[in-house]
């Protein structure tokens, strides 16, 4: 990802972080997209009273552009975890890039197929451990 490094801090603006800083929240829309050079931020969504943490991303990796991308208002809320440095990019910026800058591009359908890869194991692994628990309450 060093290549999405770099365009970030070609293009992006950097801007630091303390912990519990809510960068985006669940419903809201987006204009950015964030690449962390240091720190880590949590991906969460309150289930009634209870804040699920679905990732944690950490330094190298990119968020956001899920819904900047689609056009769509945020699945979940985006909260820095510990003092961090995060490079971010305008919607208008992004959509500029990926049109034309191939290597940005790449690097965004990779992490993205990454990401895609850990949800898959997960929810094989979800599912596996599922079916184990119907067969021990059949028995």
């Amino acid at each position: 990802m060093k290549s999405l490094e770099k365009v970030f801090k070609e293009y992006g603006h950097e801007k630091e972080y303390k912990a519990d800083h809510t960068i985006a929240k669940v419903g809201t829309e987006s204009n950015h997209m964030y690449y962390i050079i240091s720190g880590s931020v949590n991906v969460s969504k309150m289930v009634g009273k209870r804040k699920i943490i679905f990732a944690t991303f950490k330094a190298g990796d990119f968020f956001g552009e899920m819904s900047l991308i689609s056009h769509k208002k945020h699945m979940s809320t985006m909260e820095v975890n510990e003092e961090s440095t995060i490079l971010s990019l305008t919607q208008k910026k992004v959509e500029q890039l990926l049109s034309e800058n191939s290597d940005f591009a790449v690097g965004i359908v990779k992490g993205l197929i990454e990401r895609l890869r850990k949800t898959d194991k997960y929810l094989i692994d979800a599912f596996s451990m599922a079916m184990e628990i119907d067969k021990a309450v059949q028995i």
